[in-house]
């Protein structure tokens, strides 16, 4: 994938909120999930830095440790421990916010790109299309191929549903300011 992380992100945790909504105490708690998760989706590219100043693309930057993800889980369970200890309370919805978003990243990426799933098993590369360099500039390759109408469809479906939740978040808070309050 190449610029569907964010709105993928979206998309998931917006998913994962709904299925715990009733837990939630008020609509910051929910927008607060939403950032997280929307940064949590774009966690394994934060290689990309070391990419560009300190390898010198000599390699793809799907081998680094941030795409394995065997490191995710174990970030996910260090976190989960880390919270327990210090907080003495479960944290466990971040992280499978963490975990989901950092794993649909990492399936995104196996779409074209390729990830080593089963490291440190095996240094097997999987990936579900290849897509063949036949431009000098690599980002033509990526937006010509028909995998970014995959991308394109991801980013439709997360501003209908962010547009639909603004929407229906501006009728409730309507509605909520023109109900009277009861008084004795």
């Amino acid at each position: 994938m190449f610029v569907a992380h964010l709105f993928a992100g979206y998309l998931c945790t917006r998913h994962t909120i709904s299925r715990i909504r009733d837990q939630l105490t008020s609509a910051k708690h929910w927008k607060n999930y939403i950032v997280f998760g929307v940064f949590c989706s774009v966690l394994p590219d934060f290689d990309l830095l070391y990419f560009y100043t300190v390898d010198n693309r000599q390699h793809l930057h799907h081998s680094y440790w941030t795409h394995i993800p065997i490191f995710w889980a174990l970030v996910a369970g260090l976190v989960y421990s880390g919270c327990r200890w210090v907080f003495k309370k479960r944290y466990g919805f971040i992280c499978l916010i963490l975990l989901l978003n950092t794993w649909l990243h990492l399936t995104l990426d196996t779409v074209a790109g390729g990830i080593y799933w089963l490291y440190p098993l095996s240094d097997v590369n999987i990936q579900w299309m290849h897509i063949t360099a036949r431009y000098e500039w690599w980002v033509y390759n990526y937006i010509i191929h028909w995998t970014f109408l995959l991308e394109i469809c991801i980013i439709l479906a997360a501003v209908y549903t962010y547009r639909r939740d603004r929407c229906a978040f501006n009728e409730a808070a309507n509605l909520t300011a023109s109900i009277p309050e009861y008084r004795d």
